[in-house]
């Protein structure tokens, strides 16, 4: 198993550039499993949404699929869903993915709580604490 970086991911799913996407493409379905980190999933997001301009609901649509593909492996497939999932929905007022992936991951290790001073974990459907 490799670790996939955030570039090789991003120029997998985004054909900006021809000579990028397909050594992305011969990379990531060479027979190898690659890894996608927490880190590398929300820099991914962070990339496609702010640089690349995609909407939550085709990113989230894009990676849940990318994320099934027998070739990606994950820290935490569970939790890496579910955040996905979570900062897709509109109801809760757009959160950020990192606070979503926060959520999820203490969940996953059951956690009782978040504590943060930022008041948007009050939208979240997880317990947080004030400090």
């Amino acid at each position: 198993m490799l670790y996939v970086d955030t570039n090789v991911v991003c120029n997998y799913l985004v054909n900006l550039d021809e000579q990028l996407h397909r050594r992305a493409m011969k990379a990531l379905t060479n027979g190898q499993s690659y890894l996608i980190s927490d880190v590398t999933l929300f820099e991914i997001v962070y990339v496609l949404n702010i640089r690349f301009k995609i909407d939550r609901d085709e990113i989230c649509f894009t990676l849940l699929d990318l994320l099934r593909q027998p070739f990606i492996k994950s820290e935490n497939l569970t939790a890496q869903m579910s955040a996905l999932l979570l900062w897709s929905d509109e109801s809760l007022n757009y959160a950020d993915f990192a606070d979503c992936l926060l959520v999820e991951r203490a969940r996953s290790k059951g956690a009782e709580a978040v504590v943060s001073f930022d008041r948007h974990f009050d939208c979240l459907p997880f317990p947080n604490l004030k400090p």
